[in-house]
């Protein structure tokens, strides 16, 4: 029997409390890439999904970790995902585009590599981002064949057009920051969609003033001319901190899995 879903139902900050005390073990500090970054890998206490996740977490390509991602890894477990939450190379560590996309690829080949002892199927993996987590997502899913979904929430598809429509200094910097004397074209994930790409599904705040919404419309409307399969989601009135505590994070989560659960049984 497959494992139930029935933690969907539950209040949204329970998803914080797991990280803090509950569900399913992580296990700490596993070494991924070359580079030296490390994951938290969360395995389902009972019978386990086809499918591998993996969780990245946002903060403009400039801060944050992988701490940030654990409640998403464990909850996820618990509904029988095998579930990784990474961290990446940093611009505030010096690291520039690709460092780390490049990061978000070696996590890929992990968990591929391991795919046998994890219990999953290598051809089933799915990335989940957040913010610069989400472009990271879109960015390694995109270029990859492999790859079996996508879930990106707020993420930017199209560099140039970001940094000139949002209204935050701090974002600018921050793209200048990631890209540093990349073209913004060729960095963006939106330049690299064909009909080849896997099922996406875009999350955004219809009042995102950080990551605007049109980065993600523009998205889905190169997603569904190439012919690939895209779900659309936005949420009235919330801005950029959907994959955080709020009203909305509940009707995430449901859809998120649901569109999860069909890749692992397709």
């Amino acid at each position: 029997m497959k494992p139930t879903l029935k933690f969907l139902s539950l209040f949204t900050l329970v998803l914080f409390a797991i990280a803090a005390c509950g569900g399913p073990s992580a296990s700490k500090g596993q070494v991924y890439s070359a580079s030296g970054q490390s994951l938290e890998l969360c395995e389902p206490d009972g019978p386990v999904r086809k499918t591998g996740l993996i969780f990245i977490h946002g903060g403009g390509f400039s801060s944050g970790d992988r701490s940030q991602m654990l409640g998403y890894c464990k909850l996820l477990a618990q509904g029988g995902f095998t579930s990784a939450t990474i961290s990446y190379r940093l611009t505030s560590q010096g690291h520039a585009y690709p460092a780390a996309l490049e990061d978000v690829k070696s996590a890929v080949k992990w968990m591929r590599g391991n795919a046998g002892s994890l219990g999953i199927d290598s051809g089933k993996i799915v990335l989940i981002g957040y913010s610069a987590g989400a472009t990271l997502a879109l960015s390694a899913g995109l270029s990859d064949t492999n790859i079996a979904g996508i879930v990106s929430v707020a993420g930017i598809s199209d560099f140039a057009v970001a940094r000139a429509e949002t209204p935050h200094a701090q974002l600018r910097r921050d793209i200048d920051a990631y890209l540093k004397s990349t073209p913004a074209r060729q960095a963006s994930p939106i330049s690299i969609v064909d009909r080849h790409d896997p099922p996406v599904f875009l999350f955004h705040g219809e009042s995102d003033t950080l990551v605007p919404l049109g980065q993600s419309v523009s998205m889905a409307r190169a997603l569904k001319t190439a012919g690939v399969t895209v779900l659309f989601k936005t949420f009235k009135g919330a801005g950029h901190e959907i994959m955080l505590p709020n009203k909305h994070l509940k009707t995430l989560l449901g859809d998120m899995t649901r569109f999860l659960v069909a890749i692992d049984e397709s």
